[in-house]
C-alpha cells in the first residue's frame, strides 16, 4: 500500500509541480513512513542510546541529538516519540528550504521522496542535513558582499 501512495503522490507532483499542497502531501508522507518505521537498521543503537543515558559519555552522539534524546526521557516518553518529533522538524526544513530554493516545490519534494527511505533510518543525518540545506537559503538571500563567494562554494 505505501508503494501505491507513493507512486501516486509522485505523480501528482510531477503533474502539479508548483503545488505547495501537494509538496504539504509529500512531506507528510515521508513524515510517517519515517516516524513509524520501528525496526530498521538502526533502530537498536538509537533505541539503546535513548534509554542509557545514564552511561551517555560512553555514548559519542551529536549534541543536538543528547539534548532531544534528553527532553523526550526525562518526560519519560519512548524513543519513538523522540524520532517523530525529530522527523517533523527535518521535514518541515526541508519543506521550506524547497519553498524558498525551487519553483517547483512539489517535483523536488517527490524527487526527494525517491530517495528518502536511507535518509529515515539514519535520523542524525537527515536533522543535519536538514539544517544545512535550510541555513543555505539564509546564505543565498543575504546581500554581503561574501554571497557570490559562499554561492559558489556551495
Amino acid at each position: 500500500m505505501p508503494y501505491i501512495v507513493c507512486f501516486f503522490l509522485i505523480m501528482l507532483s510531477f503533474i502539479f509541480r508548483k503545488s505547495k499542497v501537494v509538496a504539504v502531501c509529500d512531506a507528510l508522507f515521508m513524515w510517517t513512513l519515517g516516524a513509524f518505521n520501528y525496526y530498521n537498521p538502526d533502530y537498536g543503537t538509537y533505541v539503546r542510546a535513548y534509554n542509557n543515558f545514564a552511561s551517555a559519555n560512553t555514548i559519542k552522539l551529536e549534541i543536538g541529538f543528547n539534548l532531544v534524546c534528553r527532553f523526550f526521557n526525562s518526560l519519560h516518553l519512548p524513543y519513538n516519540y523522540a524520532l517523530g518529533f525529530m522527523l517533523g522538524i527535518s521535514m518541515l526544513l526541508l519543506y521550506m528550504f524547497f519553498i524558498k530554493m525551487s519553483s517547483y516545490p512539489a517535483m523536488a519534494m517527490a524527487l526527494y521522496m525517491i530517495f528518502c527511505s536511507s535518509d529515515s533510518v539514519q535520523i542524525r543525518n537527515l536533522v543535519m542535513y536538514s539544517i544545512v540545506a535550510y541555513a543555505t537559503c539564509f546564505i543565498c538571500d543575504s546581500k554581503e558582499r561574501k554571497t557570490p563567494l559562499v554561492r559558489s562554494a556551495i
